[in-house]
Formats: structure tokens, sequence, C-alpha cells
């Protein structure tokens, strides 16, 4: 179960990589990056876009399959206090991705400042002003989403499977009743 939970915020990662390469891609569209020759254009990083975006889904919903094929153990019932201790701790774990999401922001706002008092020159092809703003506020929309919506997130990946009619349960309560 621990190894699922890995995997699924491990997918949660390659949605913000997918999110990051976006960024990418929007700044050499809008003109903000000049790609040199032979680096990345907006088609190269949109196809990292979809690459990351199939990983993330492969990994949060084939988790527990991929879990119990590495770790093959006899499944239990599972109890409500572990369902909810998963969620919880999934929650816990992509608001932390949520601080590291601002701490990146934070890096690119640093060096877009350093870029606009000119204590460093960008090279042609390199990161301008205005791209690592874009960056800026591309992690802070993920981080706040991701600090906000965690419960909720959690809930989505760790919903409860439907409940399942018993039928033995069933066939013993009519032979129960007395017939007249």
């Amino acid at each position: 179960m621990c190894f699922a939970f890995g995997l699924r915020l491990l997918g949660f990662w390659e949605i913000l990589t997918a999110g990051n390469h976006f960024i990418y891609a929007l700044n050499v569209s809008m003109g903000f990056s000049k790609p040199m020759a032979g680096t990345y254009s907006f088609g190269s990083d949109m196809t990292h876009v979809f690459g990351h975006l199939i990983l993330a889904l492969w990994l949060i919903n084939g988790a527990a399959n991929v879990a119990r094929f590495i770790y093959p153990e006899p499944r239990s019932q599972k109890d409500k206090s572990t369902a909810n201790a998963s969620d919880t701790w999934f929650a816990f774990g992509l608001r932390l991705l949520g601080f590291w999401e601002i701490l990146t922001a934070g890096n690119h706002f640093i060096y877009g400042l350093n870029v606009s008092m000119g204590f460093t020159k960008p090279m042609a092809g390199t990161y301008s002003f205005g791209s690592e703003i874009t960056h800026v506020f591309g992690h802070l929309i993920l981080a706040l989403w991701l600090i906000k919506w965690a419960p909720n997130i959690a809930r989505f990946i760790y919903r409860e499977p439907p409940p399942q009619k018993d039928e033995s349960a069933a066939n013993s309560s009519e032979s129960a009743t007395p017939s007249i």
C-alpha cells in the first residue's frame, strides 16, 4: 500500500513536470524565450507535456496493480481507518508538493529580478524577465491548487469502492424467518 501511495505521488509529480514544460512552450510561443538551434522548441516541449501526462495517468491509475505485481501480498479487508489514513497521507504529500512549487516559483522570481536589475545578462536563447515571471505565476497557480485542493484530490484518488451485495447474508435471513 505504501508503494502504491508513492507511485501515485510520483504520478502527480509527472503532472507538475508536464505543467512546467507547458509553461516553457508558452514562453516560446509568446516570444519570451528564443530557443537556440538544437535546443527545445514549442513542438518538443509539447511532446514532453503529453509524454509526462501519459506517465502520470499510468502511475495514478495503475499504482495498485503495479504495487501488487512488485510486492504481491494477500488481500485483506480494508477497514475505514486504513482508507482514511491513506487519503490523509496522500493529501499531506500533495500539500508538500504544493510548497515545493512555491519554492520553485521563488527561485524563478529571484532569477527574474536578477535579469531585470542587470545582475544577470541572459545569453541569446535563454530566459528573459517575462519568461521568468510566467514561470512564477504558473508555479504559484499549481501550488495554490495543490495546497487548497489536496483533500479533494486525495478523496478522488482513494474513493471508496461501491458496496457489494452479500448473497450469503440474504439467503441466511430468508431461512431464519419461520414459514407459515
